[in-house]
């Protein structure tokens, strides 16, 4: 069970640069963010927290970063409560790690800076726990290297099984794996290869698509899950919302559609402690 997450401040979020598909325009220009509507957004996604019981510890945002908001990325929480700096592989978004560092040092949190030399490895946007397993789904191909995962593994005698991500829209395993409990997960299947399929449907008894469109249009697979009761998710996915509700869940429908245009949605902006 976790014990919290972790959120930054949304002062200074935008889209100033293209580091995933959904930033850009048809046209190729970048998507231009209304920031009133991004921050009543961002209130509305801490009060649905709030109001299932999980605490949040706020961390302030920073200028000239705009991404920082996204804080599953930044860190991964190890089941002892302490967390493992990422090594983030876009140059705009290296310098959040520091700030990220400094706020743990500040609570009094441990932290651990690996040295992931050119690897690099984004922390819970790829690293996804399994729920009540000392387990960790690993998406690589994109943002975060297979070869980070050997130095974790090294370091913390961790079990990860590695997921290879090979469609660009869905960069993060984030955006295409929802762990609901331990034998169930929600999964958009065309996000993964053949044999991260087959991981997959070995690892949960039940494994159930998300409807593609509701993925790429509504970040459908970037809902939160975090007690096996009450998944937090953006608005207006009806079908995937169908079957939540035949498991017997209870949804919280927010919208996340300003942090969309920059290419995340519920479980992108938070990040997680144990």
């Amino acid at each position: 069970m976790i014990r919290g997450i972790l959120m930054v401040t949304p002062e200074y979020y935008d889209v100033t640069y293209a580091i995933n598909p959904h930033m850009k325009n048809s046209d190729g220009s970048l998507k231009k963010v209304d920031k009133m509507k991004a921050t009543r957004e961002w209130g509305e996604l801490t009060k649905a927290f709030l109001e299932i019981g999980i605490p949040i510890k706020i961390i302030n945002g920073v200028k000239n970063l705009p991404d920082m908001v996204f804080a599953a990325n930044q860190t991964f929480p190890l089941l002892d409560g302490s967390f493992v700096l990422s090594n983030m592989s876009n140059p705009e978004r290296a310098e959040e790690i520091e700030y990220f560092k400094n706020f743990l040092h500040g609570e009094g949190l441990r932290y651990h800076e690996l040295n992931f030399g050119k690897y690099s490895f984004e922390g819970m946007g790829d690293a996804i726990w399994h729920p009540k397993k000392r387990l960790v789904w690993g998406g690589h191909g994109f943002r975060t290297d297979l070869e980070a995962y050997d130095i974790l593994e090294d370091h913390f005698n961790l079990d990860i099984i590695p997921l290879k991500l090979k469609r660009e829209e869905f960069y993060h395993l984030d955006t295409c794996l929802v762990p609901i409990d331990s034998a169930t997960a929600l999964f958009v299947e065309s996000a993964f290869d053949k044999e991260s399929l087959v991981k997959l449907q070995h690892g949960f008894e039940n494994l159930i698509p998300i409807p593609e469109d509701e993925a790429l249009k509504n970040f459908a697979g970037n809902a939160f899950c975090p007690d096996g009761h009450h998944v937090v998710m953006q608005s207006g996915s009806k079908k995937t919302m169908k079957l939540l509700g035949q498991l017997g869940l209870e949804v919280l429908e927010v919208e996340t559609s300003e942090f969309i245009k920059g290419g995340g949605s519920v479980f992108c902006l938070k990040g997680m402690y144990f």
